[in-house]
């Protein structure tokens, strides 16, 4: 085991050039990892078994810099609420597979202009009470998961906030997260597409799911399999908040506590196949423009009320 845990304490790989380090069957503790620390740098930092353990993480962090993470086995964990921040100014990727395990209280992801995250879950276990896609404005975040689980029931999922462009695609794995934001900031865009798969809001606490929710931005979700259950607590689904919102199903089955498209702003949902119920109330227009298209699919609000057109 190797302890770098003093108040000043920094692993820094790719300083002013290449840097690669390898953890595998050991443990590593540090206070701070830097993996791309300064212009043109290149970091690579591998965990193939092992846990490798932190405080606070900065994965591409000055412009023009590009850090890699690799968890291929063994487990990679920040402590005391800290900070997985991928793509500063810079270019960062996060790559967990195999089986390997993050655990993370808060990740950003494209945090300044310029800065480019990519976070890849590939039949991975990743627990992260907070994921932020997209932070800062002009930011750019990516987000893949094949197999594998995401857990992120303690606060949620966040795609796009500040100008920023965010995407989320899953296939063949599980989410499970408290709320889910497409597209918060004001001028932002963000996209959620689940190709097979489950995604589930479940918490404790009430959860909800908001698609274009800040002024001027653009959300869109695209179910084109798997099924997506979001009953929790009277779970809320909101396409079209202060941004235009889009909520596209073509397979697949999605159940939902309450809708309402066309919040203040445009809100859409096309069904081209599957099967789109609500179990308590749907409100179509309340105070904009709400389209419903159903072409070759199911859609049902068996027991609550279905109001078209309430302010809007």
């Amino acid at each position: 085991s190797l302890s770098l845990t003093n108040v000043s304490s920094t692993t820094i790989v790719g300083n002013l050039g290449d840097g690669n380090v390898v953890v595998s069957n050991g443990t590593l503790l540090s206070r701070i990892l830097i993996v791309g620390s300064n212009v043109f740098s290149r970091g690579t930092f591998t965990v193939a078994g092992g846990s490798v353990i932190i405080s606070n993480a900065f994965v591409g962090l000055a412009s023009n810099s590009f850090g890699s993470v690799w968890v291929t086995g063994g487990e990679l964990a920040l402590t005391n609420n800290r900070v997985l921040t991928i793509g500063s100014f810079g270019a960062g990727q996060v790559t967990v597979s195999n089986a390997g395990t993050l655990r993370v209280p808060i990740v950003f992801m494209g945090v300044r202009s310029g800065g480019v995250g990519t976070l890849t879950l590939a039949g991975a276990n990743a627990f992260i009470n907070n994921l932020s896609a997209g932070t800062g404005s002009n930011g750019l975040a990516v987000v893949s998961m094949s197999g594998g689980q995401l857990v992120a029931t303690n606060a949620g999922i966040t795609l796009a906030s500040q100008q920023s462009t965010a995407r989320m695609t899953v296939s063949n794995a599980t989410v499970l997260t408290r709320d889910m934001t497409v597209a918060s900031g004001n001028d932002s865009t963000g996209t959620f597409t689940m190709n097979n798969g489950t995604l589930l809001f479940s918490s404790a606490l009430t959860s909800n799911n908001y698609v274009g929710f800040g002024t001027g931005s653009k959300g869109a979700v695209w179910i084109n399999g798997g099924q997506v259950v979001a009953t929790n607590n009277g779970c809320l689904v909101f396409i079209g908040v202060l941004g235009k919102g889009q909520y596209t199903v073509t397979n697949g089955s999605v159940t939902v506590a309450n809708l309402t498209a066309g919040y203040l702003d445009a809100g859409t949902l096309t069904l081209a196949g599957g099967s789109f119920s609500v179990l308590s109330d749907a409100t179509l227009a309340y105070a904009s423009t709400g389209t419903i298209w159903v072409s070759g699919a199911q859609l049902s609000v068996p027991n609550g009320t279905f109001v078209v057109g309430n302010y809007g």
